[in-house]
């Protein structure tokens, strides 16, 4: 088991500083490409924060993570995907290159920074 695995285990248990290790580590992502995906400022501000609450809020009921980065990653994609969509159906707080930002997310590519 490595040491994130154990993180994860530590975090799924309820320990709030297993999980602000394991954000601390992996949400650089998150705050690279928000900026990249949504038009407004305040909410390319905000997604980071979002995203780390619903892991935080979701961590526990999920069954074995064996890579929290692809998780928390994958947790990234669908918040701006609902979020873009909203109640009214596509909006326009999601740039052009969304859709290339997400697909490289999914694919693990890296960012430049």
């Amino acid at each position: 088991m490595t040491p994130e695995n154990i993180s994860v285990a530590r975090a799924q248990s309820g320990s709030e500083d297993a999980f602000a290790e394991l954000a601390r580590k992996h949400s650089s992502q998150i705050y690279k490409c928000s900026p990249r995906m949504l038009q407004k400022r305040e909410d390319a501000e905000d997604n980071p924060q979002n995203v780390l609450l619903q892991t935080f809020r979701n961590i526990n009921s999920r069954g074995q993570i064996t890579l929290f980065s692809a998780w928390l990653v994958r947790v990234a994609i669908n918040a701006v995907a609902v979020y873009a969509l909203g109640p009214d159906g596509p909006g326009d707080i999601c740039t052009q290159a969304a859709s290339t930002e997400l697909h490289r997310l999914a694919h693990g590519n890296k960012f430049a920074a």
